[in-house]
């Protein structure tokens, strides 16, 4: 009887072992590579093709990390900083930072070695090499293919809200009672398994574009008894379940903004970036500003060109200027500083 209950208590221990140990993370970072870069595919035509959705910099690069992305070593850090991560309000912190170990610098150590030389070992770039140096070294256009990145990953989000989603999970106790407790002169072993979570069962849920809520659940329990007769009982459950809200929660304005307004902005920065690549070969040629780059709040970067759109007509259409220092524009009076404006307009034309 002990033999067998020892037996019981590690396949359970085992199964729950298995369950819970999912997946590591570099499964959900490659998985989300994977996904970015399918949704912006999806979104580019012919003429927003230099949008990829890859994040991954380029092992010339100053900004290139050679460790592992999943256990890196801890870079170099301000020692007032640092001491807040061993004791924050005199409370011990994480103890294992330096676990994957330490680094004293950032940046790739052999990025000097990929620049292009002369003869006497001096860096010299044409216009091409600028250009393909700006686009390996360059943190502002990484900053942008990160942005494109995590709007990407937004719409992954808001995509997977209308998926059909799992829950589920598994609960096990073994109960066991001695000769004296049990009251029958013979001791008794039970365990019992339970699929769901809290004994819930098994759900899949789905939500629909109108606010539906559709759940079909399944519940199983199984017995063991390794007493007398070793008796096996089970019982299984099935539902189906249908709500619709019709005040609160209803309709397709609502339930489908969310999803909307994260599709519209993932393409609005995908065009927005291959604007700004075009304005950032300017930016390395000439020295001129590349403009706005994408945004996860596209709503505020539109707002922020509708502005500067009518800086210009302000400059283009201008008709009168008065004593007061205001521009005098075909739809009224918009009183702004003209000092400010002329720098502005000034700097964009050098």
């Amino acid at each position: 009887m002990r033999s067998l209950t020892l037996v019981a208590l590690v396949l359970v221990c085992a199964s729950q072992l298995i369950l819970i140990a999912g997946c590591h993370r570099g499964f959900y970072r490659r998985q989300a590579d994977t996904e970015a870069r399918r949704l912006i595919t999806e979104k580019h035509g012919s003429r927003w093709n230099s949008a990829t959705g890859d994040v991954k910099i380029d092992p010339m690069s100053r900004m290139f990390d050679p460790f592992s992305a999943d256990h890196p070593p801890i870079p170099p850090d301000d020692p007032a900083a640092h001491r807040l991560m061993n004791e924050v309000d005199q409370k011990p912190g994480y103890p294992h930072w330096h676990a994957n170990g330490d680094i004293d610098q950032v940046e790739n150590p052999t990025w000097r070695s990929f620049l292009p030389t002369n003869e006497d070992g001096e860096v010299v770039l044409s216009l091409s090499d600028a250009y393909r140096m700006a686009l390996i070294h360059s943190p502002d256009l990484q900053q942008q293919r990160e942005t494109l990145y995590l709007s990407a990953l937004e719409v992954s989000i808001q995509r997977f809200g209308f998926d059909t989603q799992l829950f589920s999970g598994f609960n096990s106790f073994l109960t066991s009672r001695g000769r004296f407790q049990s009251g029958t002169g013979a001791s008794s072993t039970t365990l019992e398994s339970s699929l769901g979570v809290n004994g819930g069962g098994l759900q899949a849920r789905r939500l629909g574009i109108t606010g539906a809520n559709f759940v079909v659940g399944l519940a199983n329990t199984i017995l063991w008894e390794f007493s007398g007769n070793n008796t096996t009982s089970a019982n299984s459950l099935i539902n189906f379940s249908v709500i619709q809200p019709l005040l609160r929660g209803a309709g397709r304005e609502r339930i489908m903004e969310s999803l909307t307004q994260a599709e519209r902005t993932l393409l609005a920065n995908v065009r927005q970036l291959e604007r700004f690549r075009r304005g950032f070969y300017l930016e390395i040629a000439t020295g001129r500003n590349a403009g706005a780059g994408p945004s996860l709040n596209f709503q505020l970067s539109w707002f922020a060109r509708i502005f500067e759109l009518q800086c210009w007509r302000l400059h283009r259409f201008a008709s009168t200027k008065t004593g007061d220092q205001e521009y005098r524009v075909w739809r009224g009076t918009v009183r702004i500083p003209v000092e400010p404006i002329q720098r502005a307009l000034q700097d964009g034309s050098n």
